[in-house]
């Protein structure tokens, strides 16, 4: 029944927090994608200084198929990292997008075979720490202000949103449609 989730909470006290604290904690962070990015692993895996990925990982952000809002920061996070043009195409039509095709699009920062994924990020995460701590800091800071000054304004905003869309009888019947392997039938209520 429309109302009854509370994805509010959750996103505000769990979920946007730990994204904030990918973005402003003052070391760089390295995300590994194995696998399948979605939802708010996506979010997650985007807020990271440098993505590197598995041959067979995909990203997917699928929540217009179940009458649902980006959330996690995936808006300006996904503006950020590959613009508005292909920031739109990947929410609005909801289509995986690749380990070579997220390196293309600036998504992530490096597709390797799925078997050399940890060995990649272990000689990613040695020559950070081999380098200047306090530059890597002023970098970051620098650069989240240039791409996020309103990172944690937005994810607010869409958490607001995604609330009310939790409450939409189109969330329900995207859901019912998902359930029965059919194809929704949205009314915009």
């Amino acid at each position: 029944e429309a109302g009854k989730i509370d994805v509010l909470t959750p996103l505000r006290e769990v979920f946007n927090p730990a994204i904030m604290r990918v973005r402003t904690i003052e070391k760089p962070v390295i995300a590994a994608v194995n696998g399948v990015a979605a939802g708010i692993g996506c979010s997650l895996a985007l807020a990271a200084d440098l993505i590197l990925v598995g041959e067979s990982a995909y990203f997917l952000l699928a929540f217009a198929n179940i009458g649902l809002a980006l959330d996690g920061g995936a808006s300006p996070l996904l503006v950020a990292r590959m613009g508005h043009a292909r920031a739109s195409e990947m929410a609005l039509l909801a289509d995986r997008i690749g380990a070579e095709q997220a390196v293309q699009w600036g998504l992530a920062n490096r597709a390797v075979a799925d078997a050399e994924l940890l060995d990649a990020a272990a000689e990613t995460a040695a020559r950070l720490a081999a380098g200047a701590p306090g530059s890597h800091a002023t970098i970051k800071r620098t650069l989240n202000e240039a791409a996020f000054a309103r990172l944690a304004e937005m994810m607010d905003a869409e958490a607001v949103l995604q609330q009310q869309r939790a409450e939409s009888e189109d969330f329900l019947e995207g859901v019912d449609a998902f359930l029965q392997r059919r194809a929704p039938s949205f009314t915009g209520r």
